[in-house]
């Protein structure tokens, strides 16, 4: 499947061209934008989507995760939620966080990549995105 880049405006520059996706999160299907994060060991996302879908968000696995600034933030891992991409749907872990210092929800390595086969390709500014069930 292949996904453009979305473009974004960016300060002191015209915009900026990413891997932004929508998913559907949960049983209830809630849209929701993600950035496709090859270097998140994680999937995080914003606590109050977590709430939204009935979680008691501190009771899942606390971790204290860090980003490229090195700035430390608390997530808390829950397993197996329900995610569906153009109609394929699997279970992912996802860290929730009060503190998630971006406006996206972050897919990443554990275990987004485990599940899809992504392939990106900035110069074209698209990404394929391959299912790979087991």
């Amino acid at each position: 499947m292949k996904f453009p880049y979305q473009k974004v405006p960016i300060i002191g520059q015209q915009s900026i061209a990413l891997p932004l996706i929508n998913i559907l999160l949960g049983e209830e299907k809630i849209s929701t934008v993600c950035l496709i994060d090859s270097g998140a060991t994680y999937s995080f996302f914003h606590a109050n989507l977590g709430e939204i879908l009935g979680l008691n968000i501190k009771k899942g696995i606390e971790i204290v995760a860090g980003g490229v600034a090195g700035a430390g933030f608390i997530a808390y891992l829950h397993k197996a939620i329900p995610i569906e991409l153009s109609g394929n749907e699997c279970f992912i872990n996802i860290a929730f966080s009060y503190e998630l210092g971006t406006p996206y929800n972050l897919l990443g390595q554990y275990n987004f990549f485990q599940k899809f086969r992504v392939c990106f390709d900035l110069r074209k500014e698209e990404m394929d995105i391959i299912p790979k069930f087991d």
